[in-house]
């Protein structure tokens, strides 16, 4: 008599037996063919393509510097009024800020080097000598002009001019450089040979050969400048005029390198 569960368990059997010819076929193909699975086709492909994306390379910084003398200065000058009638103390502010601007102007200061910086009005409480109001008050103007000095040689005649006028505050002397692509440009290759140099080092002592650079990126300390500050009263002063100097300014360029490794 036929049984079917014989029948199903033979089938089993074959289709087992066939299974596991195809993986012994697949495996003597890949063994003799050079033929991988696709799985590990992939794989491969995904490593290649990575380390082609990120190959081997050594990251270094550079800086340099160059350093030259000022070529401007600015110098912030004020004229300060105070009246009890708002406009006698704008309308004195204004005569003494006149005064003082066409004293610079006759030194050689161009209009376009003249600036007004800040004006104020305001009112100032009067107290006695123990701190108590008085009911008095008073208007106080205040007027502020930068100005720029190309040739500074006129930087001490120049506070001469403005403190026996009718300036009575200075709120500092700035020097600096009016074009730093020159200095840039020196400071910016001594980074970069300072980089190369560093790169160079570390190769060696890893015994590895540096190739081309893979990427560069490059920041400036900023523009030179020196500051001076010379906050004061109105004084009397002789008659030579006070000696400013400018120094030397530095401006530093950094720079920062990854190069390939062969």
């Amino acid at each position: 008599m036929f049984n079917p569960n014989k029948r199903n368990n033979l089938i089993t059997i074959v289709a087992v037996l066939a299974l596991a010819a195809l993986l012994i076929v697949g495996c003597g193909q890949a063994d003799n063919g050079g033929i991988l699975p696709s799985v590990e086709r992939d794989a491969l492909s995904a490593k290649a393509a990575t380390s082609a994306e990120n190959p081997r390379s050594i990251s270094v910084n550079g800086s340099g510097s160059a350093s030259a003398a000022p070529d401007m200065a600015t110098i912030q000058l004020g004229v300060e009024s105070r009246s009890p009638s708002a406009s006698t103390a704008a309308q004195d502010n204004t005569a003494k800020m006149n005064n003082v601007i066409a004293k610079i102007k006759g030194l050689g200061i161009e209009d376009k080097d003249i600036q007004t910086v800040d004006y104020r009005i305001y009112i100032q409480e009067k107290y006695d000598v123990n701190g108590r109001p008085t009911g008095e008050r008073e208007y106080v103007v205040t007027n502020q002009v930068r100005v720029k000095v190309r040739n500074l040689e006129l930087v001490g005649t120049l506070l001469e001019q403005a403190i026996t006028a009718d300036v009575n505050s200075v709120g500092g002397i700035t020097f600096g450089i009016e074009d730093t692509a020159a200095l840039e440009k020196q400071a910016r290759e001594k980074a970069i040979a300072n980089a190369k140099e560093r790169a160079q080092q570390l190769a060696t002592g890893l015994g590895i050969t540096v190739g081309a650079p893979l990427q560069v990126s490059e920041y400036t300390s900023g523009t030179p400048v020196a500051r001076n500050t010379v906050a004061m009263e109105k004084v009397a002063l002789d008659s030579a005029a006070p000696t400013i100097a400018g120094g030397e300014l530095e401006i530093t360029v950094n720079v920062s390198v990854s190069f390939g490794i062969e």
